[in-house]
């Protein structure tokens, strides 16, 4: 007999091993950071919405009464059409300052998602840096980019889906809806020749192409300002139920 112990038998081909130094074994969840919050950022977005919204509403109230003063003004140069126009031009204003502190919570919001979804091991196309630009060229994209990565979201923050992705339970059809809306109100914004904040360059026409705008044009300007308030009504619902989805996968408290 031997002195010297007989080794172990090798382990057989595909059975199981010690993983390396520093690295998991197959088959096991490991995240590279803690998750961050997004029930609080979520909330500070729903409230921003629904006074852009309030904003909006009032804008397209303005835009409705200005109409009457808008044909005096090119019938008889009535200068009540040029006072009523600057508190028309200061509510425009006011929903413009709203709508930059939306975006950048909206920025906020969706990086946190893309990065809590990286750090749990969800393979992602819109990773936290695309989310920045999804929605700074929303309107130049006509919300694609952000239905896309909306879209994502949605699907990936499906706590019922293991971890390499899969079918999920579907898109959201609000966020569907949602991209409709946008793509409405811009068509009925192309077709109307709005522009500038609230639908009209207050300050580089003159008071009479924007009477002429009102007057001419009310139809459509209506249309797309009642379909960019509805889209903006159906986003806040997504960022409510997104929020919430996406907590529960996180296991926010």
């Amino acid at each position: 007999m031997s002195d010297f112990p007989t080794p172990p038998p090798p382990p057989p081909p595909g059975g199981p091993s010690a993983p390396p130094p520093g690295y998991a074994a197959y088959g096991t969840t490991t995240y590279s950071g803690p998750t961050k919050p997004v029930r609080g950022i979520g909330k500070a977005v729903v409230v921003l919405q629904a006074l852009s919204v309030i904003a909006s509403i009032v804008v397209l109230i303005l835009t409705l009464g200005l109409t009457d003063a808008a044909e005096d003004f090119l019938e008889n140069r009535s200068e009540d059409f040029d006072d009523e126009l600057v508190g028309f031009g200061l509510a425009a204003l006011a929903g413009a300052a709203v709508a930059i502190a939306l975006l950048v919570m909206l920025i906020v919001w969706s990086f946190r998602i893309a990065s809590n979804l990286q750090q749990r091991g969800r393979p992602v196309t819109w990773k936290p840096g695309l989310t920045i630009l999804a929605w700074i060229v929303s309107s130049c994209t006509f919300g694609i980019l952000p239905f896309l990565m909306l879209r994502e979201h949605w699907n990936k923050s499906d706590d019922g889906r293991s971890a390499t992705g899969g079918t999920g339970s579907g898109t959201n059809p609000l966020i569907i809806l949602w991209l409709v809306l946008v793509l409405a109100s811009t068509a009925a914004s192309f077709g109307s020749g709005l522009f500038g904040v609230g639908g009209f360059s207050v300050g580089s026409q003159s008071d009479e192409d924007v009477a002429e705008r009102f007057t001419d044009q009310l139809g459509l300007t209506i249309a797309s300002s009642a379909l960019s308030i509805a889209a903006a009504i159906v986003l806040l619902v997504i960022v409510r139920q997104l929020t919430e989805r996406h907590a529960r996968f996180t296991g926010e408290a």
